[in-house]
């Protein structure tokens, strides 16, 4: 992480030592996004790049700057006004050049990722704003349902459909169903969710999580289940300030004595390109435990990093402080 060291904000490129995640390259070969680009001679020449065309777009330019005898720099412009795109398990040089050109217009892309499977992430921003999800892995029903008004994509392959994103009022309308589902918390962190019920006081949303994101509601997809079976759930979020360290979600199913008895956790947004503004939309999927006896149980929701476990704390829309955990509907075991 040289360029780190002295303060420089980057991304890597593709080369050799590979340092980036192929999955979330922001690179494309032919319409590279804008900004300034450091490219060593045998890059740019592609001697140990798996396709020797890799930078073959700046072989025909001029280099703004040289830095020693061999890192060429590069300034590449924007050729229009930035545009959104999500990427859901598609990586940006998998899309041709082509379809960008026609369908968002510019080089100047502001990208996000996301996996289809279980998640979604609404760019909310810009005017133009598109959705790329890899035919391989589609996108799950209860999102494919609430969020793909047509299912006709505007481009169908190689490998991807792209989509419209959702429209504003459309996503409006999904999050007043969430924000109606019941929400509460309990003074007490330790506090067992079927213990004191006068405890158990409602929460403004949308609720703040450190500033971070904020939790604007859920969807529970099946109010009952039985031993054995699956719990799930759609909980939305707005990004308020994009952190610089990943994050997950918990969401842990209690009885009234606080033990799990099924639990999720993840995030499959990554939040390296988080907007502000961007609504997060994640599947949840909870296997129940065997042993969990019939009756009511409950389901709590918070926000965690991973890399030290430390829980976010939450306050609601009016600034009171709830804790760490949100309380959300009931579940009858069955």
């Amino acid at each position: 992480d040289a360029p780190g060291h002295y303060g420089v904000r980057h991304r890597y490129l593709p080369g050799w030592p590979p340092f980036e995640d192929p999955a979330r390259r922001v690179y494309h070969p032919r319409r590279p996004l804008p900004g300034v680009y450091a490219i060593s001679a045998t890059h740019l020449q592609g001697v140990l790049l798996d396709d020797p065309a890799t930078f073959a777009y700046f072989r025909a330019r001029e280099p703004i700057a040289q830095i020693g005898y061999s890192i060429f720099v590069y300034q590449v412009p924007a050729t229009g006004p930035p545009a959104d795109l999500a990427l859901g398990g598609v990586r940006l040089d998998h899309v041709p050049a082509s379809v960008l050109d026609a369908h968002l217009g510019t080089n100047d892309l502001l990208l996000r990722w996301f996996d289809p499977a279980t998640s979604m992430v609404i760019p909310t921003r810009s005017r133009i704003c598109r959705v790329a999800v890899a035919d391989d892995r589609p996108l799950a029903q209860p999102l494919a349902t609430r969020f793909l008004d047509d299912p006709e994509p505007l481009v169908a392959g190689p490998g991807f459909r792209l989509y419209p994103c959702p429209a504003a009022a459309d996503v409006s309308a999904r999050l007043e169903v969430a924000a109606a589902a019941p929400v509460r918390h309990s003074p007490e962190v330790e506090f067992a969710p079927g213990e004191a019920p006068h405890l158990r006081l409602p929460v403004s949303l949308p609720a703040s999580f450190a500033g971070q994101a904020a939790f604007l509601g859920y969807e529970l997809l099946t109010p009952s289940a039985a031993p054995g079976e699956e719990v799930k759930l759609l909980s939305y979020w707005r990004v308020l300030e994009p952190p610089d360290h990943p994050l997950k979600i918990f969401v842990h199913l209690l009885d009234d004595h606080s033990h799990v008895w099924g639990q999720h956790d993840g995030l499959d947004v990554p939040v390296e390109g988080w907007q502000p503004g961007d609504v997060v939309v994640q599947l949840h999927t909870l296997a129940v435990d065997a042993g969990a006896r019939p009756g009511r149980h409950w389901l709590q929701i918070g926000l965690y990093d991973p890399r030290t476990m430390k829980r976010l704390p939450i306050v609601d829309r009016d600034g009171a402080h709830m804790g760490e955990r949100l309380l959300l509907s009931q579940i009858i075991m069955q």
